[in-house]
């Protein structure tokens, strides 16, 4: 009998720990209403206990951490941050953002999220999905600017550095858009800008992993982007495994993944839109769009450098599906790029478009701008200056069109460029060119006859071609610019997208595809979006509490519950077993990877009963005995 005792004994102990480790999942103080929400200290560790409705934003700059655990907040009206410099994660945003200068607390950007990130470490974004729509302010307004406009982003308004001097970077990862966004400047479905607000500071590194926009963007003005709006004085942005479904439109510099860089240097790699491009086409101006990116562009600033990597721009292994058009600089994965005022190398590598490109140029009044080009619509450059194009393993197989009747130019691959040290290497190219000055190339038009580099070999082209390499004659046939002659069967059976992983794991070392087909008859590349590491959010270091709500802070009506006034635990969510004196292990959890699954008080009760049980057996057996 007594080893029937001991062995139920011993049942209860492991159940007792079973339920005690399901209720420990969770860490920090847990978030139940509106009024704990904004009572919170600027920087604990909170996680929402259930979804909340929230009316106003938290006023503070909020530095800890904010786990959604999985629940949604409902905004009405305004973000749920004003100003973020913390970590969050796992969290769903329903409801609807429209800006409102009465209401505006002196912040020019918007976001479901936060108007703003600022600050100095590393700012953490994972797993968050926005489905509100976001309206940021219309109109030019220089109360409210960085630069002197305002900023919406369907996630953050802006990333702006202020603590200069410092190290500063900001990873978001995981994280979907689907409101639709439309702001007056720097529009994007994540963010609407990254800027760093001092041109001589360097520290400020962004990366952007497995994004996803699938609402629409519309920028009223300059700058929208699928992913972010523009890069601004950003070292080292990175972007990977991002996706664009939604339409993007704008005045001008709009791109299926971003709008615009400058000054900065950004890897774009693996990413794909879907959506239509289209610069609004009422005004005579409007410029530069791309199924990637709008317009890249590095600096000559004397505290950069133009080597490899520093300054430039790089987009590899990026596919195109979307529609492109513009009334200037027009192409299937970049617009433009380059300028007087700034330098650095554009590499365009293993790049697809299929989309149809078209430059309307109704009134523009030169070859620059009346450029389209499958790949790209233009590339500044010059004999003396270290920038320009190297295009090398690229396929392009949309339609090319450009229609000013005196400065059209359709090209294949580069629509304009001005240096001979361009390099346009390996790539097939297809599809029906049509200019309206009867303008059409291989190649492109390189100003001044200057030709390309030696190393512009191997290219292909459609048996039927009968257009020019280049727009002077006297580079036709020289320097072995093509090689031979595209065979299309390499597309549709599924050779090619065998090529481009062969060589994305050569170049990175990977292990996995980064690009995919089904074989059904026509040529549909897709990006694999391989998964993410996940962040590491630190476990709060000291036992949870909730502060109450500063006076400055505006409650909600008594009706709603207010925020509590000690750091007793509501009876209704599930402590963090981080408050156990007895257990302050639990202070040092490991880096979460995958969200565990929250089993609440039905972990307790579950594991009482079968205690319970289990007991009483024993002593039935005792009274037996």
């Amino acid at each position: 009998m007594k080893k029937v005792i001991t062995t139920l004994l011993a049942l209860c102990m492991i159940l007792s720990i079973c339920s005690f480790q399901i209720s420990a999942d969770t860490v920090g103080t847990p978030i139940t209403n509106e009024a704990e929400f904004l009572a919170m200290k600027e920087d604990g560790y909170y996680y929402l206990a259930n979804d909340i409705t929230v009316t106003k934003s938290y006023e503070q700059l909020f530095t800890g951490v904010f786990d959604g655990n999985g629940k949604t907040v409902t905004v009405t009206g305004e973000p749920m941050f004003w100003e973020f410099c913390g970590k969050a994660k796992d969290l769903t945003i329903n409801g609807e953002i429209v800006a409102d200068h009465a209401k505006d607390n002196g912040y020019w950007a918007r976001g479901a999220f936060a108007c703003m990130v600022s600050g100095e470490g590393t700012i953490t974004l994972y797993n968050i999905t926005n489905n509100a729509n976001v309206t940021g302010f219309a109109t030019q307004d220089a109360a409210y600017s960085l630069l002197g406009n305002a900023y919406t982003g369907g996630i953050i308004g802006a990333l702006d550095n202020k603590s200069v001097g410092t190290e500063a970077s900001i990873e978001i990862i995981n994280c979907v858009n689907n409101g639709n966004v439309t702001g007056w400047h720097c529009t994007g479905g994540i963010t609407g800008i990254l800027y760093v607000n001092d041109s001589s500071y360097t520290g400020l590194t962004c990366v952007v992993t497995n994004c996803t926009n699938n609402g629409s963007i519309n920028s009223l003005n300059q700058y929208a982007g699928g992913i972010v709006g523009r890069v601004y004085y950003a070292l080292d942005a990175k972007f990977t495994g991002c996706i664009n479904n939604g339409a993007i439109t704008g005045y001008s510099n709009i791109g299926g993944i971003i709008g615009h860089t400058t000054a900065s240097s950004a890897i774009i790699s693996v990413c794909q839109n879907n959506g239509e491009i289209a610069t609004t086409t009422d005004e005579a101006s409007s410029a530069y769009a791309g199924g990637i990116i709008g317009y890249a562009q590095g600096t000559n600033d004397p505290n950069h450098s133009a080597d490899y990597g520093e300054m430039a721009s790089r987009i590899e292994f990026c596919i195109n599906t979307g529609n492109v058009s513009s009334m200037r600089r027009t192409g299937g994965i970049v617009g433009s790029s380059g300028g007087d005022s700034a330098y650095g190398i554009t590499y365009v590598d293993y790049c697809i478009n299929t989309g149809n490109v078209t430059n309307y140029g109704t009134v523009n009044g030169s070859h620059a701008q009346g450029c389209a080009g499958g790949i790209q619509g233009y590339g500044y450059g010059s004999k003396s200056k270290p920038q320009y194009t190297i295009m090398s393993n690229c396929i392009s197989t949309g339609n090319v069109e450009s229609r000013n009747a005196e400065y059209g130019i359709a090209a294949y691959l580069l629509g304009y460029i001005s240096s001979d040290l361009a390099i346009l290497k390996n790539n097939r190219a297809s599809g029906l060119l049509v200019s309206g000055a009867n303008k059409t190339y291989c190649f492109g038009w390189n100003n001044n006859a200057l030709g390309y580099s030696d190393e512009s070999t191997g290219n292909l082209f459609p048996d039927n071609n009968t257009f020019q390499i280049a727009a002077d004659a006297s580079v036709d046939a020289c320097k072995g610019y093509v090689v031979g002659v595209f065979d299309q069967s390499v597309l549709i059976s599924g050779e090619a997208i065998a090529e481009f992983n062969a060589a994305y794991k050569q170049l990175n070392g990977a292990t996995t595809d980064c690009m995919s087909q089904k074989i059904d008859g026509a040529f549909n590349p897709q990006i694999v979006v391989l998964e993410a590491t996940a962040p590491e959010f630190p476990a709060p270091s000291a036992e949870p509490e909730t502060t109450p709500a500063p006076e400055t802070t505006k409650a909600p009506e008594p009706e709603t519950t207010p925020a509590p006034e000690t750091t007793a635990e509501p009876e209704q969510t599930n402590a963090p077993e981080a408050t156990d004196p007895a257990t302050p292990e639990q202070t040092d959890a490991p880096a979460n990877t995958e969200p565990a699954e929250k089993k609440g008080c039905g972990g307790f009760v579950a594991g009482g009963i079968v205690i319970v049980a289990l007991l009483g057996t024993a002593l039935v057996i005792k009274k037996k005995d």
